[in-house]
């Protein structure tokens, strides 16, 4: 894994290990003093670096592997992750559709 900066380790601190209690962004946010937003960008640059951030209605957690529950968990959040994914790519495409048509549309009216 890359060298993760203090803001990152100090993410990884304040995010519980299991599904037992997870923290409330909100939570975490106030004790890192970032925002929402930079919370966002951080976890998914950890997720980008491999690290298992599971997040749920109640807060974010590293799940713990012999908890079976926190596995389903993971799957669960892989899951809606490529479901996520998936439904991206098909917008891209629409768009790519819609995109081809009017440049066709425009190209016939330079004629």
């Amino acid at each position: 894994m890359s060298k993760l900066t203090q803001l990152q380790q100090d993410l990884l601190w304040l995010i519980p290990d299991g599904s037992g209690e997870p923290k409330p962004a909100r939570e975490i946010c106030g004790l890192a003093h970032i925002s929402q937003r930079e919370l966002r960008k951080q976890i998914r640059t950890l997720r980008d670096l491999g690290v298992p951030i599971v997040s749920g209605d109640k807060g974010y957690y590293l799940p713990d592997l012999n908890n079976p529950l926190d596995v389903a968990g993971l799957r669960a959040y892989i899951v809606r992750m490529r479901a996520h994914g998936n439904a991206e790519i098909e917008m891209a495409k629409k768009v790519s559709i819609w995109l081809q048509t009017r440049v066709g549309e425009e190209r016939m009216k330079e004629a």
